[in-house]
C-alpha cells in the first residue's frame, strides 16, 4: 500500500489535484503470502528486498517492476497518510522477515533506490 501522490506532472496538468487514500476503517485481512520467484515487485522497492535475489530479478514493463522473488505479505508504505487496518497475515516459505508479515518503509536499507536500481543494471550490463 502506498501513499497515492499526485506526481508533479499531473500537477502541472491538474494544479488542484489531491492525494488519493482510502476512506479510515478499511482494512485487509486474512491474507496468506506463499513465497514465489514470479511475483510483481516495483523497482523502488529494491532496498527492501535482500540483495541475494538481485541475481533472480528480470526487469520488465518500461523499467517500473521486476519480475522476482517475494518480499514479503504485506508491504505498508502509506507513512500514515491514512490508515488500514490489516489483520491476520500469515506467510509461507519464506527466507526473510518470517517474523515480520507486515514490512514498512523502515526495514528498508539506507540509500536511494534509484542509485541501487542504477548499480544493478549497470553490474548486469543493462542500459
Amino acid at each position: 500500500m502506498g501513499k497515492g501522490g499526485v506526481k508533479e506532472a499531473q500537477l502541472k496538468l491538474e494544479p488542484d489535484a489531491t492525494d488519493g487514500c482510502f476512506a479510515e476503517g478499511r482494512y485487509v485481512k486474512n491474507i496468506h503470502a506463499v513465497f514465489g520467484k514470479h511475483a510483481q515487485v516495483k523497482t523502488h522497492a529494491m532496498l527492501a528486498m535482500p540483495e541475494e535475489y538481485y541475481d533472480d530479478l528480470n526487469l520488465k514493463w518500461e523499467d517500473k517492476c521486476f519480475e522476482g522473488p517475494s518480499i514479503g505479505a504485506v508491504k505498508d508504505s502509506t507513512g500514515g497518510h491514512y490508515h488500514v487496518i490489516i489483520d491476520n497475515v500469515t506467510m509461507e516459505g519464506f527466507k526473510y522477515h518470517v517474523d515480520k508479515p507486515i514490512l514498512t518503509d523502515e526495514d528498508e536499507r539506507p540509500g536511494e533506490w534509484g542509485e541501487e536500481l542504477r548499480k544493478w543494471k549497470e553490474d548486469r550490463g543493462i542500459r
